[in-house]
């Protein structure tokens, strides 16, 4: 998986993998990827002390394919 820095003062965590870096704030739909901005649909949050970030968003920058199982209500994540 991904090595992941949060930075607690601002609240802004950086996932990294290979080659590509993913930073985004709590609350704030702005993003960068490897430095270049970037926008998410929705915001990162905080749930119970724990980030959560748009899937798709992270999964396909981070070089994964996301598909969804409207059936099984499952997204499936694959490598490109």
């Amino acid at each position: 998986g991904a090595d992941v820095e949060w930075d607690s003062e601002t609240q802004t965590a950086t996932a990294m993998l290979d080659n590509k870096a993913v930073t985004f704030s709590i609350d704030n739909v702005n993003a960068r990827i490897n430095n270049k901005p970037a926008k998410m649909d929705v915001p990162a949050r905080l749930v119970n002390g724990k980030t959560m970030v748009p899937l798709r968003f992270l999964s396909e920058n981070m070089g994964y394919d996301v598909d969804w199982d409207a059936d099984s209500r499952t997204a499936i994540i694959k490598d490109i």
